[in-house]
């Protein structure tokens, strides 16, 4: 699996131009089953609110554990509520 992270230099301007051209591979790429997700060209909301969206979920996810399950001598271990978190809010 790769993850590709892309930047805009001075030239954000001129993206809108080329635009077709990109649809088109994206469009096949997710009609192959190659691609995931996609991002766009509006600003992003920032990490550190992911960061927090994830955390909270992570903690709210053991503490939902503890309340259903007070006699399991099991430890949770795993990243499942923050994963559901995240999976719920997009």
């Amino acid at each position: 699996m790769f993850a590709v992270f892309l930047r805009f230099a001075e030239n954000k301007s001129r993206a809108s131009e080329f635009m077709d051209g990109h649809k088109v591979w994206l469009q096949r790429g997710f009609g192959d089953g190659v691609f995931l997700a996609a991002g766009s060209l509006q600003a992003p909301d920032g990490g550190g609110a992911i960061l927090v969206l994830y955390a909270l979920s992570q903690i709210g996810g053991g503490l939902a554990y503890a309340l259903l399950a007070p006699a399991d001598n099991v430890p949770m271990v795993g990243a499942s509520g923050a994963i559901f978190g995240l999976a719920g809010a997009f």
